[in-house]
């Protein structure tokens, strides 16, 4: 018999800039949802998005930059910064 597998959400800490914060905090209440389901919807519409415009997709292009920051930062304790 097959498992059933379950989704589990994982926690992440994010700084959001006041105003960001205060329309987060105004949608989630308009819609009568948190601030997490909020999040994700938008990051959900705007990788859907991402790939209709046919630009590179968002798991292609952490690898390559993740994998030739890591490369051009070895040993650095300096955070990439991933731009679209």
């Amino acid at each position: 018999m097959a498992q059933k597998s379950s989704r589990k959400n994982q926690i992440a800490g994010v700084s959001l800039e006041p105003q960001v914060m205060a329309y987060l905090d105004e949608l989630a209440g308009r819609m009568r949802m948190n601030r997490s389901w909020v999040l994700n919807t938008i990051i959900h519409e705007y990788a859907r998005f991402i790939e209709k415009k046919n630009l590179t997709p968002l798991a292609a292009h952490v690898a390559q930059t993740v994998g030739s920051s890591m490369t051009a930062h070895a040993g650095s304790k300096d955070r990439a910064v991933i731009e679209a």
